[in-house]
């Protein structure tokens, strides 16, 4: 990967995943899939009384989303970030979430329709199934970011809703924040369902 910040920004995605994921290995399939007797903190609406199966796949399906947007939208917006590339950049990005629950706000209506996850209890999938589509989309997204230069990642800019215009460097970071935020309702759901620790 050519730029250090982006390979460490999808390092840290990945290493924040495993012990969820490790946890979620000594846990029977169907308590995966069963929904907490109460909302979690810090959950409402749609995803309220998901699983923690239900997050792990809105998970899969957010960096989906994430990724194929930044498939399309790189090669676009690369020549002009390349003429751009000796100016300042940010490469951190504030946590939307912790920045809201200090705020005693939502960071983002959310989930969106295309990252929402059905009820799948009465046909769970495998948690090895799941995991290795969270695993193939982030090798997918780096080979999106693969052979991007850190200073040009720096001006390839992107719509963010809550953070607004926002570049690759912060993209990334932003997913960990949301993987972070995401993980921490697996982990209470898996509480609540009493999932060994």
């Amino acid at each position: 990967m050519r730029s250090p910040t982006l390979h460490h920004g999808l390092a840290l995605i990945e290493s924040q995943r495993t012990p969820v994921l490790q946890r979620m290995t000594a846990v029977p399939l169907r308590t995966l899939w069963q929904s907490p007797p109460a909302a979690p903190p810090g959950t409402s609406g749609a995803s309220a009384g998901w699983s923690a199966g239900q997050w792990l796949e809105h998970l899969v399906r957010t960096l989906r989303l994430q990724r194929r947007g930044l498939a399309l939208w790189v090669p676009l917006a690369r020549p002009f970030a390349t003429r751009v590339r000796h100016r300042p950049f940010a490469r951190d990005l504030p946590d939307p979430f912790q920045l809201a629950q200090g705020a005693g706000k939502a960071p983002a209506p959310g989930p969106f329709a295309g990252t929402r996850v059905p009820d799948r209890s009465a046909s769970p999938l495998p948690l090895a199934a799941l995991a290795g589509r969270l695993a193939g989309e982030t090798s997918a997204l780096r080979r999106v970011l693969d052979d991007v230069e850190d200073d040009v990642a720096g001006h390839v800019k992107v719509w963010d809703g809550p953070s607004g215009w926002i570049n690759l460097h912060q993209v990334v970071r932003n997913i960990a924040h949301h993987e972070r935020n995401d993980l921490a309702h697996i982990r209470a759901v898996l509480d609540a369902v009493g999932a060994p620790a």
